[in-house]
């Protein structure tokens, strides 16, 4: 987004709302498989990025797969990382990343629901809320074995 002065309220909402039309909210289900495993995959594919807490600025592109430009400040010049792993002295290619992913991916279990978000959800959030939406399950007071 290109840099713009505001003058009034209207200019923000305006400004949003050009912004916005790409910004959908999806509630993910959990029959969608959401939670995956993504570490085991990318450790073996790519290595760790050493001292990436002196970074502030991460950028990487889709067509330099597995390389990342590392800068501590917008005027910095920056590094490029390598990050892809050498097998048998060649960096690992971008097919062999995709097919890594589509094949090696292990669908998680999602986590546990947490007895006290959803207590909060129910107690703080829900009386907030537009009616039409407090049946909405995701504020429903907890169960008996949530609250245990």
């Amino acid at each position: 987004m290109a840099r713009v002065d505001f003058w009034t309220v209207d200019d923000v909402v305006e400004n949003v709302a050009a912004v916005a039309n790409s910004s959908v909210v999806k509630r993910v289900a959990v029959e969608d498989n959401f939670f995956r495993d993504f570490k085991s995959v990318l450790s073996e594919l790519y290595k760790t990025l050493s001292a990436v807490q002196k970074y502030h600025i991460l950028n990487a592109n889709k067509e330099s797969s597995g390389v990342i430009m590392c800068r501590t400040s917008p005027d910095d010049a920056g590094i490029s990382e390598d990050l892809r792993r050498n097998i048998d002295k060649v960096k690992t290619p971008s097919s062999t990343v995709a097919l890594m992913f589509e094949r090696s991916l292990m669908s998680l279990t999602p986590p546990q629901p947490n007895a006290e978000k959803i207590d909060q959800m129910h107690r703080k959030v829900r009386p907030i809320v537009p009616s039409e939406f407090q049946n909405d399950p995701l504020y429903e007071a907890p169960t008996a074995d949530e609250a245990a």
